[in-house]
């Protein structure tokens, strides 16, 4: 069960002169299997499904008083004040609720196992009309890449980001290779890429036969350095990869400031930047050509699924091409080009327009989270927090802090810390330039001091719109904890 769809309190408790034919009503609706026993308030015991199950072996009736079956039962339970230290060593690892009460003894929380531990890095919401257009969708018989959801998608996406050519596709990744090839990247071009990123910016090039140069990032927003790139630039330069690195903006001005002076093609790769602006314009409107991910994990989300966006109408028509086997528009079956299969599903677009739906709501939530951990996380003189640039407004992907030098390398054991408390927390990307693959790309002249620095020293923190401030409060008690352990 989702975090966000956990019973209230009030949906789990039972008087105590309620039958067991009522309470096992009542154990239904919570989900739990389990309800928390009141009289005016006051707790007086906890009773299971399993419970009921025995009582009614020992020949109890349905219409028995729970009372009866309760009154010699031990249970557990502690001060709704108690630390989380105390309330994880109460629940141990068989208790699965445990209810919290205040100094009068009234019922006023209740802690569960994986509300308490089992807190992932990030998770989707679907509570809009997801099952609604899916099930339309299903009814339709349209469930591949044809179907009214694809379009509507599309124009829904459209209108939020002001891009006006939108093609969906099949992924993040997908849209970074067709963005490439629909703008003429071709084998032995250069093009420039941040060192510090997902994979998928640089596979792309390297799928055309193009050579990432890999430059260092900004330390302050994680994003490409503008000094970087002009340094890095030679006679078979192309293209530059702008990637807003956790949903992070940056001087978009000086880096097409760059790209024009040389001539050079533009790619923004927003995949985790759905709700990032630069001058109050979303990101994505400044390249040749932008692309946005869809993956479970980013802001919103149709399983795996992707968009790219072109600045002119001509790179769009190619791409839309490629997209489709490289298929000739008016004569079926025709292949004027070797295309890909890069279709997004009428399944998938229709989650993706539901998920529309909810993206004001889904960015507000981010950025209320952000500044939860800020304000919890405010007093740690241990850790830095990421800066914006004055007129960027980042989208908080996913919430990430940087440890101070002198607590950094004990950066994955503080990681391992946390997980074996159930809370997801993960490192930063390792710079590329380190894997095997890619330590060919590796010029020497390119320092990348800072992409190493950074990516032994991040911790990006969970980051679900589900998260709720007791969550968060938690996650930054026990990160307060931890790290205080290794404050030398």
């Amino acid at each position: 069960m989702s975090l966000n769809k956990l019973p209230p309190l009030k949906d789990l408790v039972v008087e105590k002169d309620c039958s067991l034919k009522d309470t096992l009503k009542i154990i239904e609706k919570g989900g739990q299997r389990i309800a928390f026993v009141v009289n005016n308030q006051r707790l007086i015991n906890v009773i299971t499904d399993g419970d009921i199950r025995r009582a009614l072996l020992k020949k109890f009736t349905l219409n028995t008083n729970i009372s009866k079956i309760i009154e010699k039962k031990r249970f557990k339970y502690l001060n709704v004040n108690a630390s989380l230290e105390s309330i994880e060593k109460e629940m141990g690892t068989n208790l699965t609720h445990l209810p919290l009460v205040n100094n009068q003894n009234k019922l006023v929380d209740y802690a569960i196992n994986f509300k308490l531990n089992k807190i992932p890095v990030s998770e989707p919401q679907f509570l809009g009309n997801e099952t609604l257009y899916l099930n339309d969708c299903i009814n339709s018989g349209w469930i591949s890449s044809g179907g009214k959801y694809v379009k509507l998608f599309e124009k829904s996406f459209s209108k939020f980001v002001k891009s006006k050519y939108t093609l969906s596709v099949t992924s993040g990744t997908t849209a970074l290779h067709l963005a490439l090839a629909s703008l003429g990247i071709k084998k032995d071009d250069e093009v420039i890429l941040p060192n510090l990123t997902f994979i998928s910016p640089v596979n792309a090039a390297i799928y055309l036969g193009a050579k990432p140069v890999l430059v260092d990032i900004d330390e302050n927003n994680l994003c490409i350095d503008p000094k970087k790139i002009e340094k890095a630039i030679t006679k078979k330069t192309r293209a530059v990869v702008l990637v807003y690195l956790y949903g992070h903006g940056c001087d978009v001005d000086k880096i097409k400031k760059i790209t024009k002076k040389y001539n050079l093609i533009l790619v923004e790769d927003c995949a985790e930047g759905m709700g990032t602006y630069f001058k109050n314009r979303h990101v994505g409107n400044f390249g040749d050509a932008s692309t946005f991910s869809f993956f479970g994990n980013k802001t919103i989300t149709t399983g795996e699924g992707g968009m790219v966006c072109f600045k002119k109408k001509k790179h769009y028509e190619i791409a839309k091409k490629l997209r489709d086997h490289g298929m000739n528009s008016k004569k079926r079956y025709w292949h004027d080009h070797i295309g890909y299969n890069y279709r997004m599903t009428n399944i998938q677009a229709a989650v993706g327009l539901a998920q529309m739906e909810r993206l004001e709501f889904f960015i507000k939530q981010k950025k209320i989270m952000a500044k939860k951990y800020r304000f919890y996380l405010n007093k740690n003189k241990q850790i830095f927090f990421s800066k914006n640039f004055s007129k960027t407004e980042s989208s908080y992907w996913l919430y990430y802090i940087k440890l101070k030098k002198k607590i950094s390398h004990a950066r994955d054991a503080i990681i391992n810390i946390l997980l074996k408390k159930g809370i997801e927390v993960r490192n930063c990307f390792y710079p590329i330039h380190l894997m095997n693959p890619y330590k060919k790309y590796h010029s020497k002249k390119n320092n990348l001091e800072k992409s190493i620095k950074l990516s032994q020293s991040i911790i990006a923190l969970p980051s679900s719109v589900n998260l709720g401030d007791k969550e968060i409060k938690n996650i930054c008690a026990n990160l307060n904890s931890v790290l205080r352990k290794f404050d030398l």
